[in-house]
């Protein structure tokens, strides 16, 4: 990977300061663990960049830009894609779009998370085509929806009061 532009440095044999501290920056997922055989990170020498080799089932790339700038993002994590399609062959079907071993991780590999200082929201974007028209100071507004599942079952009813004494 590193053949594919001077400016990226595979990191390997990471100690666990040096995970926590990419893990800090945002670099790298908590979960994912450089070490364990077959992964990998690569990162830009500014470190806006990073690409997780076998992080979960897929490749993860990240572009992290200063201010709001999604275009900048957008621009350098394409540019990256296809510096990686010409070395590397991604699994892919028309009708599904990638291919993964977890089906929740399949499709157009379109989830774009806007970080602020205070929250961060993960937004899956089917069609990265309506993604080309955002603009600085753009207000983006997201509908959360959430779905839950409710099953009741009757409480049992209360045992019958015992019959009392007869009198004497």
């Amino acid at each position: 990977i590193a053949k594919l532009d001077p400016n990226l440095e595979v990191l390997r044999n990471l100690s666990e300061s040096e995970v926590d501290y990419l893990v800090h920056c945002r670099l790298v997922s908590a979960d994912f663990d450089p070490g364990m055989p077959h992964r990998s990170v690569v990162l830009d020498a500014a470190r806006h960049m990073s690409l997780m080799i076998n992080e979960e089932d897929h490749v993860r790339l990240q572009v992290i830009t200063s201010g709001w700038n999604p275009r900048q993002a957008d621009t350098t994590a394409n540019r990256m894609i296809s510096k990686l399609a010409s070395i590397v062959q991604f699994a892919q079907c028309e009708s599904l779009g990638y291919l993964t071993t977890s089906p929740v991780n399949a499709g157009a590999a379109g989830t774009i998370t806007l970080r602020g200082p205070k929250r961060s929201i993960d937004l899956s974007v089917k069609d990265k085509e309506l993604l080309k028209d955002i603009r600085v100071g753009d207000q983006i507004a997201a509908t959360y929806e959430e779905a839950v599942a409710i099953s009741v079952t009757p409480a049992a009813p209360p045992p019958a009061p015992a019959p009392a004494p007869a009198a004497q």
